[in-house]
């Protein structure tokens, strides 16, 4: 991969990570407790925000580089976006197969607060689910993780951005959840996190993975409600 990260960018990756899962999520509960606001919907939507917004920030040079070089080659960014979306259907249907032969009444946890949230506020939420989400979350795990490490081990940036990406979506349920079912909603996160990063090596810039990020996103808001 010629894509590479900034020596900015290298060693904001890591407090980034931990200002989106601890530091951001810690003062946006504590604002919003002390302005009496006690809808969970309207901190995480303020998180979506904040997250999105602090990832165009602090990765801005990647991006820039990577949509600037997609525009040099925008049909082999949706070539490869439209492939990796075809990868991540079949793994999506493979996954999902075994999963509902395990458990037929399967439910993904964290898919059913994302279309609870939406009911109670479309218009913000469908906007944070498929622009600012995919933007903080490509930036850390496609952008920071997988190209940082792949320079090293590509078996291992996969290995790790796959692992951690679906383990994010999961580990806020720990303790309401019995482990089955977390685990099995681990796994179903582990066929979009390959295909993403599929896509990034591929098309060697964050265009791609964030496109079909962004799409993604955008028919599971469509069909999920």
């Amino acid at each position: 991969m010629t894509l590479a990260l900034t020596n900015s960018e290298r060693r904001w990756g890591l407090p980034f990570f931990l200002l989106q899962m601890l530091v951001i999520p810690f003062f946006v509960g504590a604002a919003c407790a002390l302005l009496g606001i006690t809808s969970n919907t309207a901190m995480n939507l303020i998180c979506f925000y904040l997250n999105g917004a602090l990832a165009v920030w602090v990765f801005r040079e990647l991006l820039t580089t990577s949509f600037r070089n997609a525009a040099r080659s925008w049909k082999d960014t949706v070539f490869t976006a439209l492939q990796g979306f075809g990868l991540y259907w079949i793994l999506n249907i493979a996954i999902s197969f075994v999963v509902f032969t395990l458990e037929p009444e399967f439910g993904n946890v964290n898919d059913s607060y994302v279309v609870s949230m939406l009911n109670e506020s479309p218009v913000l939420m469908t906007i944070a689910v498929i622009f600012a989400a995919p933007l903080a979350e490509e930036c850390l795990f496609r952008g920071w993780l997988f190209t940082g490490l792949a320079r090293k081990s590509v078996p291992l940036a996969y290995l790790a951005s796959c692992g951690l990406f679906s383990a994010i979506h999961v580990v806020g349920y720990i303790g309401q959840y019995d482990a089955r079912t977390l685990l099995l909603c681990f796994v179903q996160y582990l066929g979009p996190s390959l295909a993403l990063c599929w896509a990034c090596r591929k098309n060697d810039s964050l265009a791609a993975p964030l496109l079909m990020h962004m799409f993604i996103n955008a028919l599971a808001c469509i069909f999920t409600r």
